[in-house]
């Protein structure tokens, strides 16, 4: 079951604790199960596209693990590959986790294209692509 909440702060001029208040609000979600929660980041939009892609499930290795360690780098090889591939500009690639990367590009073409073509890394998926908006999702507390 999913639920849908949110916060805005209007005229908050950064006093607010935004981050503190969102994720007190989120925990009283997570007994709907591993998708329950997750945070929508909205900022101005920018000329660059910010794709944040999901490696693996982080529940399907764990921490130490070579083997496991290895296939994430080789699926990070495949997916930076696939973006290139597919037109894309890397701008710059960030490890958010060990599963989890976010890749800034500069890309003018069709989105679901790329989007398809990252996907089809095998466990690759792509959790957002925008502009002016990332998804943010994960695992536990």
């Amino acid at each position: 079951m999913c639920g849908i909440a949110g916060i805005i702060y209007r005229n908050g001029n950064g006093a607010h604790r935004l981050g503190a208040d969102m994720t007190r609000m989120l925990q009283s979600m997570k007994h709907r199960g591993p998708d329950s929660t997750g945070y929508a980041l909205y900022r101005r939009p920018t000329d660059e596209l910010i794709m944040r892609i999901k490696l693996a499930d982080g529940s399907s290795g764990e921490n130490g693990d070579v083997e496991f360690s290895d296939r994430l780098r080789r699926r990070r090889g495949e997916v930076q590959a696939r973006i290139r591939g597919a037109g894309a500009r890397v701008a710059a690639i960030e490890e958010i986790n060990d599963y989890t990367i976010a890749a800034t590009l500069d890309y003018d073409g069709d989105l679901k294209h790329l989007a398809d073509y990252v996907e089809s890394v095998p466990g690759a998926e792509v959790l957002s692509a925008g502009s002016a908006l990332e998804i943010v999702k994960d695992l536990g507390d």
